[in-house]
């Protein structure tokens, strides 16, 4: 069991959080457990595949319509800039979209793992904008190798946690 309030692993006859004095008797539904470090790093890597799939897919479509409105030669000046920011807007969009709609992104899915607020309950909207932008804090995918749970800086940030989805 862990802590709601600063995510520190508890025994389960504590009634208060050694580490931040949290109220741990009334607090049952919160002491979820994360998901293992496998998931995690199945769900960073499947997460990796799909979003470059969607890059692809919104490419293609971009590129037909900027072809059909005659926009080819403007943005061929912006090509770098341009397309780091639509990759960008395209990987804030996956994430916002699955995991506000759903709960979970398409890798959750698949390792049945869904993101969760520490209580248990469904994140809101800015909740996930915060967890996705959090993301791009560099070196964000290696704070899952510090500690002994698989809770990223993301995950820590936007107090949310990742969970088996049973």
């Amino acid at each position: 069991m862990y802590c709601p309030k600063c995510n520190k692993k508890f025994d389960e006859d504590s009634k208060f959080c050694r580490e931040c004095g949290g109220n741990l008797s009334k607090n049952e539904k919160n002491n979820l457990e994360p998901a293992s470090q496998g998931k995690r790093f199945l769900n960073f890597l499947l997460d990796i595949i799909f979003y470059f799939i969607f890059t692809i897919i919104f490419t293609i479509i971009f590129a037909f319509i900027v072809g059909i409105f005659g926009y080819a030669s403007t943005i061929e000046n912006y090509n770098d800039t341009f397309s780091t920011i639509f990759a960008l807007i395209i990987m804030i969009m996956y994430y916002l979209l699955f995991e506000t709609i759903y709960g979970k992104s398409i890798a959750k899915f698949i390792t049945k793992t869904k993101v969760v607020n520490r209580d248990g309950s469904k994140p809101k909207f800015l909740t996930i904008l915060w967890r996705t932008l959090a993301r791009f804090i560099p070196f964000d995918s290696f704070s899952f190798c510090t500690g002994n749970k698989p809770i990223g800086w993301h995950d820590s940030i936007s107090k949310t946690l990742v969970i088996d989805d049973k």
